[in-house]
């Protein structure tokens, strides 16, 4: 559910269609699409949420790619870019940031898309690269519309994500680049390599590894500084 609205996922009839929604004023677990405590009914300030721009971009592209027909060249030409991703993970768009980059920098993907698509394609650019960056173009408003308007045409599911864009562009921050994604994308790369090592192995295991990796990671941070701290002194 949305924290901010009444907005429906569930809902498909009024997604794009209807920009604004009733505010939500209280949370009942069960009821208006609440599955989970909301932030509001935690006493969290507004103003103390911040909407990470690495998730939205991930959440933009996902929606895009899910839209693509399988069986279509654009799709297939996602699976030789990224061979190594299966194929339920590229039918459900699970990109990580550098797999992003190098999708849209990709000529011969764009090639086979639609008029239409292309389009769509075009603005969803823009949103990433002059609005969930380090800066914002002064018609950025205008560039999140149109992109919605493209995916509108193309059958692009509404998301929650994508709801945000919609009806709640103000509450972005002024300069989503201050917001640091470092530690995300980090994330998401990290795991990547390890379900690649894991497959069809536990996922507890692979858990416990992404864990020790970490630790090892910290373990030898901690002794170069104090090796850099014993040269000094």
């Amino acid at each position: 559910m949305c924290f901010l609205c009444k907005w429906d996922s569930r809902a498909s009839s009024s997604h794009y269609h209807i920009k604004y929604f009733e505010e939500r004023k209280e949370n009942i677990i069960g009821d208006l699409n609440g599955i989970h405590e909301s932030l509001q009914s935690m006493n969290l300030p507004k103003d103390k949420v911040i909407l990470p721009p690495l998730h939205i971009k991930l959440g933009v592209v996902k929606n895009f790619i899910k839209s693509l027909n399988t069986q279509g060249y654009a799709f297939k030409r996602i699976q030789t870019i990224f061979p190594r991703l299966s194929a339920a993970k590229l039918k459900e768009g699970m990109l990580v940031g550098p797999d992003i980059k190098k999708l849209l920098q990709d000529e011969e993907f764009y090639g086979h898309l639609s008029d239409m698509q292309k389009t769509a394609f075009d603005f969803m650019q823009l949103v990433i690269s002059e609005f969930l960056g380090n800066s914002n173009a002064q018609n950025y408003a205008e560039n999140i519309e149109s992109m919605l308007i493209g995916f509108n045409n193309i059958g692009v599911k509404m998301s929650l994500k994508l709801h945000f864009l919609h009806s709640h562009l103000n509450f972005f921050k002024e300069n989503l680049g201050a917001v640091s994604d470092e530690h995300g994308e980090r994330f998401h790369q990290d795991i990547k390599v390890l379900e690649e090592r894991f497959k069809g192995k536990s996922q507890s295991v692979m858990l416990a590894e992404y864990v020790w990796g970490l630790y090892r990671n910290l373990d030898t941070s901690e002794n170069s500084r104090q090796a850099k701290y014993r040269k000094a002194y």
